[in-house]
Formats: C-alpha cells, sequence, structure tokens
C-alpha cells in the first residue's frame, strides 16, 4: 500500500512539471516571436499553436487540454476567458475559389475576435472571421462563425449552409482537371 502511495504521488508530481514546463514553453514561444499575453494565461497538456506572432490574450485566460490554434490571421482573446478542451481556432482557410480543386495553395486569412468574460466548452471549432462578443457562451460541440452577440449562449446545432462555391468556376475546374494535393500545390495523375 505504501508503495502505491509513493508511486501514485511521484506521478502526480510528475504530471505537475511536465504541466508546467509545457505552458512555459508555450509562453515563451509565443512572447519570442512578437505575440503578446496578459497575466494569468495558462495552456493545458497537448495545445498545438502556430502563427504565435499574431496572438493577443488578455488576462486570466485558460487554454484548456488538446486545443489547436492557427492564429496566422490574427487571434484578440479578451480577459476573463475560459476555452475547454479540443477547442480548435482558425484563422485561415484555403481559396476554394483559386485555380484548382478543390482548393489552391494561397490561403485566405481572417481574424477571430473573442471579447472579455466569454466561456467556450469542449469541442468547439470557431472559424476564420468569427467574433465572439462580451459575456457569450459556447456550448460543446458547436461550429461557430460569423458574429456572437453579447451574453448569447449557442448550443450545437444542425448543419448550416453557409454558401455556395461559383458554379461555372467549379465546372470549369473540374472540366480543366485543376485538382490539388494536400498542401495545396497542383495534383499530376
Amino acid at each position: 500500500m505504501l508503495v502505491f502511495k509513493i508511486i501514485n504521488f511521484i506521478v502526480k508530481r510528475y504530471k505537475i512539471f511536465e504541466l508546467k514546463y509545457q505552458n512555459k514553453a508555450l509562453i515563451n514561444l509565443i512572447l519570442s516571436q512578437g505575440g503578446i499575453l496578459g497575466n494569468h494565461v495558462k495552456f493545458g497538456r497537448g495545445v498545438v499553436i502556430s502563427g504565435s506572432s499574431s496572438i493577443k490574450v488578455g488576462n486570466n485566460v485558460h487554454f484548456g487540454t488538446g486545443g489547436f490554434i492557427r492564429a496566422d490571421g490574427g487571434l484578440t482573446i479578451g480577459n476573463n476567458v475560459i476555452i475547454s478542451r479540443n477547442v480548435v481556432l482558425y484563422t485561415s482557410s484555403h481559396d476554394y475559389k483559386g485555380a484548382l480543386l478543390p482548393f489552391d495553395s494561397e490561403n485566405i486569412y481572417k481574424p477571430i475576435v473573442i471579447e472579455d468574460n466569454v466561456w467556450i466548452g469542449m469541442n468547439v471549432t470557431i472559424s476564420p472571421g468569427t467574433v465572439i462578443r462580451e459575456g457569450a457562451i459556447i456550448g460543446l460541440g458547436s461550429r461557430v462563425f460569423g458574429e456572437v452577440p453579447s451574453r448569447a449562449i449557442i448550443g450545437s446545432g444542425s448543419i448550416n449552409i453557409i454558401g455556395y462555391r461559383d458554379k461555372e468556376h467549379y465546372r470549369s475546374l473540374k472540366n480543366l482537371r485543376k485538382f490539388c494535393k494536400e498542401n495545396g500545390e497542383k495534383y499530376q495523375d
């Protein structure tokens, strides 16, 4: 029984050390690349970040474990924001109107803004160009795009059509067999 307690104690201490080390590493990465972080910003285990130079985060902000942040297009987060586990924040997208199908190598950048006192539940995806106003709550599993009004509570919903590709452009590229690989470069069959 004593051996189990000792092992349990060591494992808990290691996890705390690992989390503190990763948190410091992410903070140093963001700050060294020109990003801005307020006081008491914490990142959970396994958070992945790209575009660190375009991040501006206020005070008392928590990112849960397993998140993915692509901030190349600009990410601004206010104060007192809680972001749960496995949240995806994307500030760029491929250009589906480009020269290849389904998209080409060009990216379209649109910033995400999350204002003060926002709570974002787990497994949420936030799309480029989204603005979440002050005090909003985003329920687990939601897909968010556009503007969320102040103090609104958003739950996961059914699939919403947000637009359509240009029909003639699509047909033209399809007929010319202009397709891309996973990195947006032209695919040769």
